[in-house]
């Protein structure tokens, strides 16, 4: 499909998603995160840098979006910045309609805990707990009630349920990323936001993580949100973002390795 050029706002609905299932298009118009005119400064005076610049973005629920662009394009600042983790210096960000830039630290720290899954590189799993312990950790901190129904199919759904009482250091990395992913799916988060999830990941283990978010978002309604630096890996969502120093350069619906390439 030829690319959409990025407007700071939008007039109309943006196309259908590629690969959705027919339940998640009939929510696709839902914003699930709203940036307003986001502009993030680092340092002062010769060290100030803009790295991000008025940026007006919405992203959909039941979609799978991936943010791109080369090193020091902001894409990074715009994924902390969506999650949470760190603050804009001007604009607001909305998630699953909350203004989170006007919330306390406490308040933050809650609406992560219960509206906001993440995935990183490096798994973040606890090596002393079992696999069934690492994937309710969320539910723990937050003192939340577990819909063990909901548990029971994110494990079986993701080949899970034998691991249970295995630590991760008896798993392969594949086994330890779907964990990750369980964790993460298990408090039916408004947001899942990956950073460089199959990063260190061979590409037989990479392709196996990205089938599995590719299926929280077709089976279980979920909104990936993923920073990617690799080409390949952005072709399984359903929408590509480019940053480009501080900008958001094109916004478009699927797209090939070569399309994505020559945008970036």
């Amino acid at each position: 499909m030829e690319a959409m050029e990025y407007t700071t706002t939008y007039a109309a609905a943006p196309a259908q998603p590629l690969n959705t299932q027919n339940a998640q298009n009939a929510q696709a118009m839902q914003p699930v995160v709203s940036l307003e005119n986001v502009t993030k400064v680092y340092g002062h005076g010769d060290t100030r840098v803009r790295a991000l610049k008025d940026i007006t973005l919405p992203l959909y629920k039941g979609q799978f979006t991936s943010i791109m662009g080369p090193s020091g394009s902001g894409k990074s600042t715009m994924l902390h910045i969506i999650a949470g983790l760190d603050t804009p210096s001007k604009g607001t960000v909305h998630i699953d309609g909350v203004d989170i830039t006007t919330l306390k630290d406490k308040q933050l720290t809650e609406l992560r805990r219960e509206r906001i899954g993440f995935i990183f590189q490096s798994f973040n799993l606890v090596p002393t707990l079992n696999v069934l312990d690492n994937i309710l950790l969320p539910t723990q901190l937050s003192n939340t009630k577990v819909d063990r129904e909901w548990l029971n199919r994110v494990v079986e759904a993701l080949g899970l349920t034998p691991r249970l009482k295995h630590r991760p250091s008896e798993l392969s990395g594949g086994q330890q990323q779907r964990v990750a992913v369980a964790r993460a799916l298990v408090s039916r988060p408004a947001i899942i936001v990956a950073d460089e999830p199959t990063g260190n990941l061979d590409s037989k283990t990479s392709d196996e993580v990205l089938s599995i978010l590719r299926q929280a978002v077709d089976e279980f309604g979920q909104s990936v949100i993923m920073v990617t630096h690799n080409p390949s890996v952005a072709t399984v969502s359903d929408r590509v973002i480019v940053v480009s120093d501080g900008t958001v350069k094109a916004d478009f619906m699927g797209a090939t390795p070569d399309q994505i390439v020559s945008l970036l």
